[in-house]
């Protein structure tokens, strides 16, 4: 009866790229039944099994790196887990989430600043932009320029366009 594992090495990205190496480790019945005439009495399969992952294990240690076996329902289970966790990840992000993440490391680290404009700002901003037609600069774009001025009360902020106008969209109710 012979065992599957699936190894997991970590090791120096000398030896390793990425610095991580998954790969099938099985022992075979015939491995197992070498070890048991060679070993004697009171060996088991159990014993010959931890014999070769030691083996397999030595051989990685050389290397600097270290090995962490698993059974394949338990690297099945992982692997399951970690694909659904990829595939959320991959869906496409909602902005408003992304800003408040974005405000909860403002909190925690006072010195990190992210600037934006609040629905409201935007929808002010849009109009005007709208109101003045296209404003052509070039095939790149960039007719808008942003500007936030944090100051101890609050953030003014000021939209210049390319032709000269601005467009104060500070919220002076949050002053």
């Amino acid at each position: 009866m012979g065992a599957t594992y699936v190894a997991i090495i970590k090791g120096p990205k000398e030896y390793l790229a990425g610095g991580m190496l998954i790969q099938k480790f099985e022992v075979t019945d015939e491995a197992i039944a070498d070890y048991l005439d060679e070993a004697g009495p009171g060996q088991n399969e159990e014993h010959a099994i931890t014999y070769y992952m030691g083996d397999y294990t030595n051989e990685w240690e050389q290397r600097f790196c270290t090995v962490t076996f698993l059974t394949e329902d338990e690297f099945n289970s992982l692997y399951n887990e970690a694909e659904e966790v990829i595939k959320e990840e991959l869906k496409e992000p909602d902005p408003l989430d992304e800003w408040e993440a974005d405000e909860e490391e403002d909190e925690d680290n006072p010195e990190y600043k992210i600037f934006g404009l609040s629905k409201k700002q935007y929808d002010k901003y849009n109009d005007w932009r709208k109101s003045k037609g296209e404003v052509y600069v070039g095939a790149v774009g960039g007719a808008y320029t942003f500007c936030f001025t944090p100051t101890g009360i609050g953030t003014i902020v000021t939209v210049k366009c390319a032709d000269g106008t601005e467009l104060d969209l500070t919220d002076y109710n949050l002053f």
